[in-house]
Parts: structure tokens; C-alpha cells; sequence
């Protein structure tokens, strides 16, 4: 289970939540991001480690 919780007015991501297997590996990544201040749009643009399931991370739509 993956989710990504956006400011809808700015974009900005403002945490996010992962179960799984793997969880602890990427969550790190994630982690960065969101003390970079990283929006949305920053996770579209960005190419995720494949394979693995943080592809899924930079495919979500809202």
C-alpha cells in the first residue's frame, strides 16, 4: 500500500505512507524528498529505481 498526501493548492508533498516487504528501504527516499520541500510535480518529473516498487511513487495520479 502506497500513499502520497499533496497540499492541493501548492503542491507540496506533505508526508506520505508505505507497507510492504521493501518499506524500509525506500522510505528513505521519500524522507529527503519531503525535507526538500519536494512537490508533486518534483516526484512526476523524476525517474524511480526499477524495478522496485517505488516506481509507483512518481506514477500516482490524484
Amino acid at each position: 500500500m502506497l500513499k502520497i498526501v499533496v497540499h492541493k493548492l501548492t503542491d507540496k508533498v506533505l508526508g506520505c505512507h508505505m507497507f510492504g516487504e521493501t518499506s524500509s528501504e525506500i522510505i528513505q527516499m521519500v524522507s529527503i524528498s519531503l525535507n526538500a520541500g519536494i512537490t508533486k510535480k518534483d516526484f512526476d518529473i523524476t525517474m524511480a529505481l526499477h524495478p522496485t516498487i517505488s516506481e509507483e511513487f512518481v506514477t500516482m495520479y490524484g
